[in-house]
């Protein structure tokens, strides 16, 4: 009979059992499946990461090898520069030269082998063997047979002693050479003898090369620009003119006072570019070694041949590397290699393509890959990896098997009795044996306890959202109370002047006239009401931190070209923008992106300072296009400033950036606004860089992303402003004010300070009814100006006014109008802020909160005018 009850709940966990097995098994044979996958992705993955791996390898090599071509051509380039330097800076006085020259030299006669009765110049061809190769050799062409001038004999002295120690040091020069502009006059390290070189030119005495030179020099000094001048050129590889080698000259001008009086040249021979390109090769690998204009000059498969013979008539060698191309790569290739300073790597059609330049250098390093050698390559480093992933996938299935039978059966059973607990609190426990059992218990416990708790649970969870929707909605409402401190208290001047003029109306007792008055007390009274309501809210408002929105970047550059246009026009500086209509919006704090465009905007200005040209900031945007397919699709926004200052010194544009870097007077500038400015940018995901810099002027670029499209863009935000604290009485008219010599005024004169054109509009017009006369500053340089300008009695300022904080005021008042430092209000609506709060502390001064009422601001004004004691009243403390 036991047996026979307890058979229905035997036979259900029997087929439970049955069921989780067979879900064991299922589960099994689909995980194989994404094992199998990941293994493939595995493998993929590491494929890929080979590839690029091994690309990166190509990259770094082609940086290094174009660092070591430009390390082959600085001796060169110094050695010309070396030269030139040495001529220019001695050219009227050279040093004296050693007498053994003088005799060397000696007439050449206008026809060889004949005695010099009619004498074509004079050489040292008749100097001895040491002398000629001590000091090289001298052409002096002479139409008339006179001897070589002194001078001219002291400066080839000078710098062959100087090319003799260059030739000793770099076994890579052929020859240095110099030819003058001014007469027919030429000099070469080592010595060459005359009838080779006049052969070589092409001509047959030494006369005949002064008409050559004209042609020549007249050509070179119509192509003189200020990088020629200053960093010389490399010509086209040529025939030695010496030996018959292939070589590349570095030419230099030589300019004294401004006037091209010849040049300095070295020949450098190619075959030390060859001898590197040889051991930079590859098996299957093709590789190049290009000047700017992409003719060869080191080929390390194919090298190019010299003649064996000396260069005749400036023998040029011309082989474009187009011409040793695979076919079909050139179109695609050549425009790539134009990139000045870079490293590239491309994909083309069967083939990598390395290319690298560096800045200063004269070649251009290039190097083609087979794509299918490059993986054969990498599929190799792939096949032990393969071995062992199969290894391990064995090791997983046996093991898996053996956690199956002793583990995850008996675990799926209690799984399927917890999934039948969930439905059915009294299902019956299955038979898993005995070390099971304790889980089947606290399953069944566990399940039970949880199905007691879930309703509190859900109690408490109901109570947490109606938590959060009361915070949430506390949070919104101190934000719109905030907003709304502003209209108020324009609402409640505005009826309280309304209620004046009113009563000053000629017909201020007919009953329209009471009717209006009514309704403007009614008015006034509401605002009050609400202002009173605001001032509970104000107590949840929390100081507002930086956030990132769309804005218009056309927004915001108009608002900072309006804060420092006054200041740009009285500095005599043109501002024009050139900003697309259809520019994306970027995504960034509107403040600071202002923020960083004034900084910006005040270097440009600051840098113009005591220019006597035209002084000019053009700003330009737009964007860039990072697709190739031709679609717009911007992904960064561009935002030139453009001066035309004297430009950033070489010198210093590293440091530029740098905090605390600053080429300004001491007390003049802390070094820290472009350092500032590019962090800004960089938090946000754009940069700041000095793009260039000349004596005709800098540009700097501001980038950021563009935002997405679904946003919509909005301009800079506008900070709140102004809030008080209010005085007890109204007075019943203004104070006198005083003149400047101290003698009392019938009117004073108030300077209202702040931003907010309808609060500035309201004070001034509660003012002036009350018999003052005012005046308005927008922003802080306004400010300066009309103090600068004006005597005023009294000062009434908000808190946020451009360009100007409450310390700033304080400290520009105790330098220009220091007893206005005494007599200065604050309004603000920002006094919860803790920042405004202690600003406000600081400064000692009585203050205003918004809304505040038309006879709170003219007691102020009152008690700010009259004595010494009422000027700090009780009530200026943060009470509220």
């Amino acid at each position: 009979m036991p047996m026979s009850g307890r058979h229905p709940e035997a036979g259900a966990a029997s087929l439970a059992g049955s069921d989780t097995q067979h879900e064991a098994r299922r589960l099994i044979r689909w995980l194989l499946v994404p094992i199998l996958g990941l293994l493939a992705v595995l493998s993929f993955l590491q494929y890929q990461q080979g590839m690029d791996d091994a690309e990166s390898v190509l990259q770094r090599r082609a940086d290094e090898r174009s660092q070591e071509l430009l390390a082959l051509a600085r001796p060169a380039t110094a050695h010309v520069h070396d030269m030139r330097r040495l001529l220019e800076s001695s050219w009227d006085d050279p040093p004296s030269a050693p007498a053994e020259l003088f005799p060397g030299l000696q007439a050449w006669p206008l026809q060889a082998g004949v005695p010099p009765q009619a004498i074509d110049g004079w050489t040292l061809d008749g100097a001895s063997a040491p002398l000629r190769e001590r000091w090289g050799q001298f052409w002096w062409g002479s139409m008339a047979g006179e001897a070589p001038d002194d001078t001219w004999v002291r400066r080839f002295a000078l710098v062959q002693r100087h090319n003799r120690a260059a030739s000793e040091r770099s076994p890579g020069f052929e020859g240095s050479y110099f030819v003058s502009v001014e007469r027919n006059v030429s000099w070469s390290y080592p010595w060459v003898d005359t009838p080779g070189m006049l052969k070589a030119m092409g001509v047959q005495t030494l006369r005949e090369l002064d008409s050559l030179r004209i042609r020549s020099f007249q050509g070179t000094e119509a192509k003189l620009t200020p990088e020629l001048i200053a960093r010389g050129n490399w010509g086209q590889p040529y025939v030695s003119q010496i030996h018959g080698r292939l070589v590349q000259s570095h030419m230099a001008p030589v300019m004294v006072n401004g006037r091209y009086q010849g040049e300095v040249s070295v020949d450098f021979r190619l075959d030390t570019l060859q001898a590197v390109a040889e051991l930079w090769q590859d098996t299957h690998h093709e590789l190049w070694v290009l000047d700017h204009r992409l003719r060869v000059v080191a080929d390390a498969a194919k090298p190019l041949q010299a003649p064996g013979e000396r260069g005749v008539a400036n023998q040029l060698i011309e082989i474009p590397v187009a011409t040793r191309l695979p076919e079909g790569l050139a179109p695609a290739l050549l425009p790539r290699l134009t990139r000045p300073n870079a490293v590239s790597l491309t994909h083309l059609p069967g083939w990598l393509v390395i290319s690298a330049t560096r800045q200063g250098s004269p070649w251009i390093y290039l190097q083609l890959v087979p794509a299918s050698q490059l993986r054969q390559q990498v599929l190799m480093t792939l096949l032990p990896n393969a071995l062992i992933g199969l290894a391990l996938l064995g090791v997983f299935l046996w093991g898996q098997w053996l956690f199956t039978r002793w583990f995850v059966n008996p675990a799926l059973g209690v799984l399927g009795y917890l999934r039948e607990l969930s439905a059915n609190p009294a299902a019956p426990a299955p038979d898993l044996g005995r070390r099971w059992a304790a889980w089947v218990k606290a399953v069944r416990l566990t399940v039970q306890a949880q199905h007691q708790q879930r309703e509190q649970i859900e109690r408490q969870r109901e109570a947490l959202r109606r938590s959060e929707r009361l915070s949430t909605m506390g949070t919104m409402l101190a934000s719109v109370a905030h907003e709304l401190n502003n209209p108020l208290a324009v609402a409640m001047g505005r009826a309280a002047l309304l209620e004046d003029r009113v009563l000053a109306a000629s017909d201020a007792s007919s009953p329209a006239a009471w009717a209006v008055r009514d309704d403007a007390r009614r008015v006034r009274e509401a605002a009050e009401r609400c202002a009173r309501i605001v001032t509970n809210f104000l107590n949840f408002a929390r100081q507002r931190p930086p956030s990132r929105c769309s804005v218009v970047l056309r927004d915001a550059v108009q608002a900072a070209a309006d804060l420092l246009s006054h200041r740009l026009r009285s500095h005599h500086i043109r501002l024009t923008l050139a900003l697309p209509d259809d520019l994306p919006a970027v995504k960034t704090d509107p403040d600071q992106l202002v923020q960083v465009l004034l900084n910006l905007l005040l270097n440009a200005q600051q840098a113009m300072e005591g220019q006597a040209r035209e002084r000019v900031i053009a700003l330009t945007a737009g964007c860039d296009n990072p697709q190739d397919d031709g679609h717009l699709a911007p992904g960064w926004v561009w935002l030139r400033v453009v001066d035309t200052g004297p430009g950033v010194p070489a010198s210093i544009r590293e440091k530029l950036f740098e905090p605390f870097f600053t080429t300004k007077e001491q007390g003049q500038g802390t070094g820290l606004g472009l350092s500032i400015s590019r962090n800004l940018l960089q938090e946000h995901g754009g940069d700041l860089v000095l793009e260039s810099s000349s004596a005709e002027g800098s540009c700097f670029c501001v980038r950021l992303p563009a935002a997405a499209p679904e946003e919509h863009a909005q301009g800079p935000t506008v900070t709140e402003r102004g809030v008080g604290s209010p005085p007890a009485s109204v007075g019943t008219g203004p104070a006198p004010g005083l003149l400047p010599d101290g003698e009392p005024r019938e009117q004073p004169r108030i300077l209202v300070v702040d931003g907010d054109q309808d609060m500035a509009e309201l004070v001034l017009a509660t003012l002036e009814n009350a018999g003052y006369e005012v005046a308005i500053a927008e922003s802080g340089p306004v400010a300066q100006e009309l103090l600068d300008e004006v005597h005023f009695d009294a000062i009434v300022s908000g808190v946020h006014v451009p360009d100007l904080s409450v310390g700033e005021l304080q400290a520009l008042l105790r330098q220009r109008a220091a007893e206005l430092a005494e007599r200065t209000l604050f309004i603000t609506g920002d006094a919860l802020s803790p920042g405004t709060a202690a600003a406000l502390e600081h400064s000692g001064r009585p203050w205003l909160e918004k809304p505040f009422t038309r006879d709170e601001l003219l007691t102020a004004m009152q008690r700010l005018l009259g004595t010494g004691d009422q000027a700090q009243p009780a009530e200026a403390a943060l009470t509220r």
